[in-house]
């Protein structure tokens, strides 16, 4: 298929930035703020219902660079049950996928203090593209005298949930179904979406009364691309929340939150980029907002 291209700058970036780790899913930084859109099994797994809004705008003042807004909720059902849902635009130049999934979790506990839960989600995505804006290096291509195409599949997702005390650990495949979605161009193969796995380990270390150090780590895996977070974030008095982080191949994060009334979240991150992207973007940003209704404990 001959290259087609938006803008020379975003397929730099893009390569550089992910080592030619596929954006296939979201890329997010306040992960930690809303786990229920990295695994389905934290559906329900805090004993609340939760709403949370996000939106990242990824390398900023590049034309056609990335950028994700979606919207999830999740709440728990009885004792073991849980239930959540998600609903995802995602943007790269002429390209625009819309999903909407469903999931469903099953919590269980051993001996008092292991809590282990497993999750499964299911849904539809779309893939659209418009290359109406294109910059085409060659006449006559079929993508952009193809007009305007857009194609569906169904999509899913599983994974597995540990709590011990502080410790957390997660893993999880995303597009566990490699689908495809064809367009209506002969001899075109399509999109086919990728499996992806995610992992997540994290441990909080109580300070002090008012004071907590939580390290974690996340884990992305596609093929034989692999991409590791490593971050330190601190809470106070589940007040206000702050925390810096080293994504490989790309650069450090910062993020910072409060928690109003123990209710409504409202969190902010930025992504810097490496070096030899900086003459390209100026990093990510990223804003979540959130809602977390809890039932007080009896006393």
């Amino acid at each position: 298929m001959k290259r087609i291209i938006q803008s020379i700058a975003v397929v730099v970036v893009c390569l550089i930035a992910s080592g030619a780790f596929a954006q296939q899913t979201r890329q997010m930084n306040l992960y930690n703020y809303n786990k229920f859109s990295l695994n389905p099994a934290y559906a329900g797994a805090s004993g609340c219902t939760e709403l949370n809004f996000t939106h990242v705008n990824q390398w900023v003042k590049v034309d056609g660079a990335p950028t994700t807004s979606f919207f999830n909720a999740n709440t728990r059902l009885g004792k073991n049950w849980g239930i959540g849902a998600d609903v995802l635009l995602d943007k790269l130049g002429m390209f625009q996928q819309v999903s909407a999934t469903g999931a469903v979790s099953y919590g269980l506990t051993i001996a008092r203090d292991h809590h282990v839960r497993l999750g499964i989600s299911a849904g539809y995505f779309q893939m659209r593209i418009d290359p109406t804006t294109a910059i085409a290096f060659d006449a006559g291509d079929q993508i952009v005298d193809g007009g305007t195409q857009s194609a569906g599949s169904l999509n899913s997702s599983a994974g597995i949930l540990y709590q011990f005390k502080g410790l957390e650990l997660s893993f999880g495949s995303k597009q566990l179904i490699e689908s495809r979605s064809n367009f209506n161009l002969t001899g075109l193969e399509g999109y086919g979406l990728r499996r992806h796995f995610v992992g997540y380990g994290s441990y909080d270390i109580v300070l002090n009364k008012s004071l907590s150090l939580k390290p974690n780590v996340l884990y992305r895996g596609v093929g034989n691309v692999q991409q590791f977070d490593f971050n330190a974030d601190i809470n106070y008095n589940d007040l206000i929340y702050g925390g810096i982080g080293w994504r490989t191949q790309v650069g450090l994060v910062a993020r910072v939150g409060i928690n109003i009334r123990k209710l409504f979240f409202m969190g902010y991150a930025y992504e810097t980029p490496m070096l030899n992207l900086a003459s390209y973007g100026a990093g990510s940003h990223e804003i979540t907002l959130g809602l977390k209704f809890c039932k007080k404990k009896q006393e």
